[in-house]
């Protein structure tokens, strides 16, 4: 586990950051990376992440 797998965002932004981060390290696609994100601030998916995070 890296830094950034222990990360865990509390706003929209954080996971937008977030996801930017992995898709740089883990070389995918930014919408995966976007729900990877959601998921780690304990969200389904982006989707969900933009209703209860904002």
């Amino acid at each position: 586990m890296t830094d950034l797998d222990q990360l865990r965002p509390r706003t929209i932004e954080g996971v937008k950051r977030l996801a930017k981060q992995l898709k740089r390290r883990d070389g995918i696609q930014y919408a995966d990376a976007l729900d990877l994100a959601a998921q780690q601030a304990g969200c389904a998916d982006f989707a969900t992440a933009r209703i209860e995070l904002a």
